[in-house]
C-alpha cells in the first residue's frame, strides 16, 4: 500500500444533541442547533475498519452525510507512534497497526476510545528504508476469525491472536512459497475471503497468488498467472456477476476463482504497481500506477472472458491511495493536484492544488492527509468543482504522511510515523482550539 517510499522525496465531522453510542464507546456523532453534523437515514458506517483501505478496499465509505457550516473537527486523542506506513485494522474497540522502534519491527493493539497501547509483539528486525527511504512496515494488518495476520517488509506471514497477539504460525513467504522480495520491501496485505487468506506471494517462477488455510497457514491453492512482482493487493469483485479475486503485478492484471484460484481473465498492466485495482459499476476496472491511469472493460460470452481497454490517460499520478469512484466521476491525486474525472471518458472536470495527499471518501465528501503538509481536509465530491469544507493543521509539516486515512465510527484515524490521532466531528463551539490550527 505505502511501498516505494523513495520517490516520495523525489517527487515530493435543531435543538437536539444526540448521540449514537457503539460497542466499547468507540463513538458520538453530533447534531447541533445551527449545524454540526447532519445525517438523514440510516448512520455512517462501518463500526469496523477490517484493514487495508477499508471493508472492500476501495478507500470508500457509503452513506448520507452533510457537514454544515458550524462544523469541526475535535481531536478526541493523540498518541506517539512508531515508524511505519500500516494503515490500521479496527473490531471489537481495538485498533491493530504495525510499526517500528528501535530497530524491531512490532505489531500492536490499542483500545480506540482512548488510544492507550493493549499489547505489543515482536515481529522481526526492523527493515531500514535504503536509497533514501525511510524504515519501518508498509503492509496493513487484516482480521478474520479472531486472528490477526501481518505481513512484515522481509516476507514474513504472521498470524496472531487477536485478543492476545499470541503467534498461532506463520508463513515465510521467500523461503515457503519462492517469492521474489520487492526492492522496497514487501507490502501486499492479504486477504481474508470466504474462509481462505489470499496472499499475494509474487513467487518468481511459482505461486504469484496464493490461498492459505487460515488456521493453519497450509496452502490451498496456487495461481501464476503473471511473473512479475509488485506492492499491490489482491481485491475481491464481482464482474458479469462471477465472483473473482483481481490482481494486479509489474506485467499481468488478472482474475481467479475464490474456489480454486483457476485463472479467468489476464490482461497486461500498466507497470510497476502501488494501488490495488480498484473495481467500478459496469464491469470495469479501474488501474492506476506512478503516471497514468487506466479503465478496463470486463466481459464474459458463454465463458469466454476478454478484456478491452476503454481509455489510458498521465492521471492520478503520484499518488499512494486508490483514486475514488462516485456517482460517474474519480477522484485522486494528480501530482500535488486534486483531481475530478469524468470515469466515461477520463476528461478532467477541475483540479485544484492542494500538494501530494492520500484519499478517503466518507459519504459525499473527499478526506485527504497531506504527504507532507501535515494539513488534513473535508472536501465536497462533486464535479462542480472543488469545494473545501474544513481544513486543519493535524500532523508536523514535513514528517511523512503517507498512510491512508481511515473512517472508523464516526470518527477519522489518522497515522504518519510519529503520531497517531483520532478526530471527530463537532460543533465550531466544543471544536475550537482542538484540532491544531484548525481553520
Amino acid at each position: 500500500m505505502h511501498a516505494d517510499r523513495a520517490k516520495r522525496s523525489q517527487r515530493s465531522a435543531g435543538r437536539e444533541l444526540f448521540r449514537r453510542l457503539l460497542p466499547l464507546a468507540l463513538f458520538a456523532v453530533l447534531s447541533h442547533a445551527g449545524g454540526g453534523f447532519a445525517q438523514s437515514g440510516r448512520s455512517l458506517e462501518p463500526a469496523d475498519w477490517p484493514g487495508l483501505w477499508g471493508p472492500d478496499r476501495t478507500a470508500r465509505v457509503a452513506g448520507p452525510l452533510q457537514i454544515l457550516p458550524t462544523v469541526q473537527l475535535k481531536e478526541v486523542w493523540r498518541r506517539p507512534i512508531g515508524k511505519g506506513f500500516s494503515e490500521v485494522a479496527v473490531a471489537g474497540g481495538r485498533g491493530y497497526t504495525m510499526f517500528s522502534e528501535a530497530d524491531v519491527d512490532y505489531l500492536g493493539a490499542f483500545d480506540v476510545a482512548t488510544g492507550k497501547e493493549i499489547w505489543r509483539r515482536r515481529l522481526e528486525a526492523t527493515y531500514h528504508g535504503h536509497d533514501g527511504s525511510l524504515d519501518g512496515p508498509i503492509s496493513t494488518p487484516v482480521l478474520a476469525g479472531g486472528r490477526l495476520f501481518a505481513l512484515t517488509p522481509w516476507g514474513k506471514l504472521f498470524a496472531v491472536e487477536q485478543a492476545t497477539g499470541r503467534e498461532v504460525w506463520r508463513l515465510d513467504l521467500k523461503a515457503d512459497l519462492g517469492a521474489a522480495a520487492p526492492f522496497w520491501g514487501f507490502a501486499t496485505s492479504p486477504l481474508p475471503l470466504g474462509g481462505i487468506l489470499v496472499v499475494q506471494a509474487g513467487g518468481a517462477t511459482s505461486n504469484s497468488l496464493v490461498a492459505l488455510d487460515p488456521a493453519s497457514g497450509k496452502l490451498v491453492w496456487s495461481a501464476h498467472p503473471a511473473s512479475g512482482t509488485g506492492y499491490s493487493s489482491p481485491v475481491a469483485m464481482t464482474l458479469q456477476g462471477v465472483p473473482q479475486i483481481v490482481a494486479a503485478t509489474q506485467d499481468k492484471v488478472f482474475a481467479v476463482r475464490p474456489v480454486d484460484g483457476a485463472v479467468l481473465w489476464s490482461a497486461p498492466s500498466l507497470g510497476e504497481t502501488r494501488q490495488s485495482p480498484v473495481s467500478l459499476p459496469g464491469d470495469r476496472v479501474l488501474l492506476t500506477n506512478w503516471y497514468e491511469t487506466a479503465v478496463l472493460q470486463v466481459k464474459s460470452d458463454g465463458g469466454a472472458w476478454g478484456v478491452r481497454e476503454l481509455w489510458r490517460k498521465p492521471v492520478f499520478k503520484t499518488t499512494y491511495s486508490p483514486a475514488v469512484y462516485r456517482q460517474g466521476y474519480l477522484y485522486g491525486m494528480n501530482g500535488n493536484f486534486l483531481t475530478c474525472l469524468d470515469v466515461e471518458t477520463g476528461e478532467t472536470k477541475w483540479r485544484e492544488k492542494i500538494y501530494n495527499a492520500a484519499l478517503l471518501l466518507a459519504g459525499g465528501y473527499l478526506a485527504a492527509l497531506g504527504e507532507q503538509s501535515g494539513d488534513f481536509r473535508l472536501v465536497e465530491a462533486s464535479p462542480e468543482g472543488f469545494r473545501q469544507r474544513l481544513k486543519a493543521r493535524i500532523f508536523t509539516p514535513g514528517a511523512l504522511s503517507m498512510t491512508g486515512p481511515m473512517f472508523v465510527s464516526g470518527r477519522f484515524l489518522l497515522r504518519n510515523g510519529e503520531e497517531m490521532v483520532l478526530l471527530e466531528l463537532a460543533p465550531a463551539e466544543t471544536a475550537a482550539g482542538a484540532a491544531r490550527n484548525g481553520s
